[in-house]
């Protein structure tokens, strides 16, 4: 007010003097401090009045306007923008349910990230122009700077595989995709903080049936087998093997259950026998049969024995020398023929599906 003027007493008296509207200005303030919450005051500059009130007089009339504690006095234009973006993030606070939040999501332990990816979308009513961003930290993803008023939602998109393929890996069984996941609300309060619900996964199983056959003389067949299990799948050869004993008490059968079906590709695991362990292998040659290879025969591998004889009176002939020879042609052993013309090569024993070529090299009293 650039100068003093005079009102009328309403009770008669003499006239008043008013030099300045600080009177009205703080009572309105305190009637409006009593219709809300709070007052927000700040001083710009503030110097005396030029007239009777200083410098300090001015800033502690003016500190009167604000809620207790809500005055402040600035002076440079760099103090005053920050002021003012501080309170309109206070305002923003006030409309947002979530301010400054934060989000910890750690993987479950039986899962595995597919890679480091993850989107963040706005899919609410009210769309969200500053997404919080996030990162994924060895085995927690970590969303912060989460601000959602009304009307918004977020939706945090990232792909995990589980891990079928260690050795207690159960099938058919649930899962934890996530340990506790939680989210804090607001920044500025980080002991409260909320549980989120946390899904499960499961992977079913498969059985396998494995069955031993035999093409052999019975003294030579063992009363149980060891065979040795593997697994593959079409991108991945595994290291995975299990020992199965089939047994003849058992009918040379034996079952494999809940196996894993998937690997932690998705892919279907395909189980085949890869090997076997058994006495007497060395008479034995064995082959899978069946698309599944889930049966094994054992072939012995038989001994050639034979009777030479006379071709004019066919009586057995002793004394008569053969050489026995493999596909490529090489020697592989050498027998002679007893009194009754009986030869047995009893150190070789003929691989299944092999060609041999047997060879008379001496024959005492006849032209070969």
């Amino acid at each position: 007010m650039q100068s003093p003027y005079s009102v009328k007493d309403i009770n008669g008296g003499s006239n008043i003097e008013i030099r300045d509207t600080w009177a009205a200005t703080l009572g309105e303030a305190e009637i409006s401090k009593q219709k809300i919450s709070e007052i927000h005051t700040l001083g710009i500059q503030l110097g005396n009045d030029g007239s009777y009130l200083s410098q300090e007089e001015v800033k502690s009339r003016t500190s009167l306007l604000a809620t207790t504690g809500l005055y402040q006095d600035e002076n440079s234009a760099n103090d005053i923008t920050d002021y003012l973006k501080n309170q309109a993030n206070v305002v923003l606070s006030r409309f947002n349910t979530i301010t400054n939040g934060l989000i910890l999501d750690p993987l479950g332990a039986q899962f595995e990230y597919k890679d480091t990816k993850f989107e963040i979308t706005s899919v609410g009513e009210d769309s969200i122009d500053n997404l919080p961003t996030g990162k994924i930290n060895e085995k927690v993803l970590e969303i912060s700077n989460l601000n959602i008023g009304k009307n918004q939602e977020v939706q945090i998109h990232y792909q995990v595989r589980l891990n079928t393929e260690t050795d207690d890996f159960k099938t058919n069984y649930w899962y934890q995709m996530n340990g506790e996941t939680t989210l804090t609300p607001n920044g500025s309060n980080p002991d409260n903080k909320v549980n989120f619900g946390v899904p499960s996964a499961k992977s079913s199983g498969i059985n396998l049936t494995l069955e031993k056959q035999w093409l052999a003389n019975s003294e030579n067949i063992p009363e149980k087998v060891e065979l040795l299990i593997g697994r593959r799948s079409a991108q991945i050869s595994s290291d995975w093997t299990k020992i199965v004993t089939v047994k003849e008490d058992g009918e040379w059968r034996s079952q494999l259950e809940n196996l894993p079906k998937y690997s932690i590709l998705g892919e279907e695991f395909i189980y085949e026998i890869k090997d076997e362990i058994v006495s007497n292998s060395e008479i034995y040659d064995w082959i899978t049969i069946g698309e599944d290879k889930t049966t094994i025969a054992n072939i012995e591998k038989f001994r050639l024995q034979l009777i030479k004889t006379s071709n004019h009176d066919n009586k057995p002939l002793s004394e008569v020398e053969f050489v026995l020879k493999n596909s490529q042609g090489e020697e592989i052993d050498k027998a002679v023929t007893n009194e009754k013309g009986e030869i047995l090569f009893d150190k070789t024993r003929l691989n299944y599906g092999e060609e041999y070529q047997l060879h008379e090299i001496k024959s005492p009293g006849h032209s070969l």
